[in-house]
């Protein structure tokens, strides 16, 4: 125990003085603070990138039932994702161009949740890509494997918001008593949630 006490004393700690002016001392700093990481910043790492030339609207949606089941639809401007919450509510990420995001975030309530359906709608494959699907496989589509169409958006749900989309990569994700994960570390398109899926290997780490 003595031991102990004295490998995590002195030097082996680090000293943070908070907004509110505490000071805090750990044997391990993460940084999980986003893209804009402060922690990064004050860590002196570097980071490069580019913009992808597209936003990200954002916003919590009820739907006419509840559901387990996660939706992407692509569209030319860029994917809509529908990604269950609980119960009846999803939230919806829609990356699109910055022109359109601005347009969204400025219709009512009523027009975005029309817009929103009217993206996630599948087409109609009727004797097209099932068809030729069906006729490829041995043991045919089944009821299980064939497309359904998502729930249906019946309101929005509070605020919605829009960000622009930037890939960064930090230079170094660790430091002496430091480390950075998830989007501090690396930020990608939002797509399929590969971001998502990252940061949560990060800390698995």
């Amino acid at each position: 125990e003595e031991e102990e006490k004295e490998e995590i004393s002195g030097s082996n700690l680090l000293s943070l003085v908070l907004d509110d002016g505490r000071k805090v001392k750990t044997r391990l700093l993460v940084g999980a603070d986003g893209g804009r990481s402060v922690v990064r910043q004050l860590a002196n790492i570097p980071s490069y990138g580019w913009d992808y030339t597209q936003s990200a609207i954002v916003c919590n949606v009820l739907t006419d039932g509840p559901h387990d089941t996660a939706w992407q639809r692509f569209l030319p401007t860029g994917p809509i994702a529908l990604l269950p919450l609980f119960d009846s509510y999803s939230s919806i990420v829609w990356s699109t161009t910055p022109e359109h995001a601005k347009d969204l975030l400025s219709v009512s309530k009523e027009d975005l949740a029309h817009r929103l359906n009217a993206a996630l709608a599948p087409p109609d494959l009727s004797g097209g890509l099932s068809s030729v699907l069906g006729q490829m496989l041995p043991w045919g589509l089944s009821e299980s494997t064939k497309a359904h169409p998502p729930p249906r958006i019946v309101d929005v749900v509070g605020d919605r918001g829009a960000f622009p989309l930037r890939m960064a990569h930090a230079m170094g994700y660790t430091r002496p008593r430091l480390a950075l994960i998830g989007d501090a570390a690396h930020s990608i398109h939002p797509m399929a949630g590969h971001g998502m899926n990252l940061g949560l290997y990060d800390a698995r780490a």
